[in-house]
């Protein structure tokens, strides 16, 4: 018991010489959107990070902790990062667990069928035709993640959870107009 608690006051010490414990702390007071440029993480954390700190990979674990303590969404996006499509609050359980489902289902749909279709027909196009498409479930803080704007920094700083593959009918992948449209 005693190497453990030594261990964990080791690791403490560890992240209280790193940015991370005072990202950690400004996410907590809304001082730090946990959608920061990197740009920004810079100015602000230069003299905090000596050489050799990835400011990005602090501000990963920074929003894994300030999740885990605070609060999380679970955030659905396309597999390219540029796009998220929706977000529920994380029930924080297993994933067969039916509030989990309940969570995964809602995500899933969030997503336009269109958006589904398209990425279906990019696929066929580049000589991989699919008949289902993965989107990402990455685990985030508590925070109002919208479209273009936040997806890059949910694809930099988020905790992959897992992928949800969503099946698209053959029917939308073709190019010609359906039978019953013709008569």
């Amino acid at each position: 018991m005693k190497a453990l608690q030594s261990q964990t006051r080791h690791i403490h010490e560890l992240v209280e010489a790193t940015p991370i414990a005072e990202m950690i702390r400004d996410l907590d007071n809304g001082s730090l959107p946990p959608v920061a440029k990197k740009q920004y993480l810079e100015e602000r954390y230069r003299s905090l990070a000596g050489p050799g700190y990835d400011l990005e990979a602090c501000m990963s674990h920074a929003c894994a902790a300030q999740a885990d303590k605070s609060g999380a969404v679970l955030i659905i996006m396309d597999r390219d990062g540029k796009r998220v499509f929706g977000q529920v609050n994380d029930p924080g359980c297993a994933f067969n667990d039916s509030r989990m489902q309940m969570a995964f289902r809602s995500l899933v749909k969030s997503i336009p069928a269109r958006h589904s279709v398209a990425a279906a027909k990019r696929s066929a196009r580049d000589g991989t035709p699919t008949r289902s498409i993965e989107y990402p479930i990455v685990v985030m803080p508590e925070f109002n993640y919208v479209g273009e704007r936040c997806a890059a920094a949910v694809q930099r700083y988020g905790r992959y959870l897992t992928s949800y593959r969503v099946p698209v009918q053959p029917a939308a992948l073709t190019t010609e107009p359906a039978r019953s449209a013709l008569r």
